[in-house]
This record gives C-alpha cells, structure tokens and sequence, in this order.
C-alpha cells in the first residue's frame, strides 16, 4: 500500500495530473485487471490514495516514477553540461 512519504515522492515526480501518465503506462505495459480489461483511473487513484490495495498498480506507479526521475536526472545532467561550455 502507498504511504504518506511515498505519496508526497510520487506527486513531486509525476505532477498533480499522474493519473493518465500512470494509466498509459498501464496500457503500454499491458497491465490489465482480472476481465482482462484495462484498470480505471479511478482505481490508479483510489490505490494512489490508499483506500485500495492493488500491487500491480502500485508497482506500476513506482516502476514510472523511477523512470521519470532517470529521465529528469538525465536532463538536468544535459544542461548542466550546455551550462559549463557556454561559460568556456
């Protein structure tokens, strides 16, 4: 179940807007519930939330936010560089 610490993480690394980023990834990763049909947004939020438990999704959240953080790591590490040869 997603605590209180992890759920601050996750909001400062996918945004107030997480959901359909995390629901296409879902898509992507076709990661389906037990119809075989793909998990609502409500259910990504109710297990952002805590009120549901759904380790699949959970993980799912967690497995983007590190690949966010790579991206964004990634980025300012670019720019740094851009940064130091525009001061040469």
């Amino acid at each position: 179940m997603i605590n209180d610490q992890e759920r601050i993480i996750i909001k400062k690394v996918l945004g107030m807007h997480y959901t359909t980023s995390v629901y296409e990834f879902l898509i992507k990763k076709k990661i389906v519930s037990g119809k075989n049909k793909p998990y609502s947004r409500r259910m990504i939020q109710a297990v952002y939330q805590g009120t549901r438990e759904n380790l699949q999704i959970e993980n799912a959240i967690i497995e983007l936010c590190r690949s966010k953080s790579k991206k964004q790591q990634s980025t300012n590490q670019y720019r740094k560089e851009l940064m130091q040869q525009s001061i040469k």
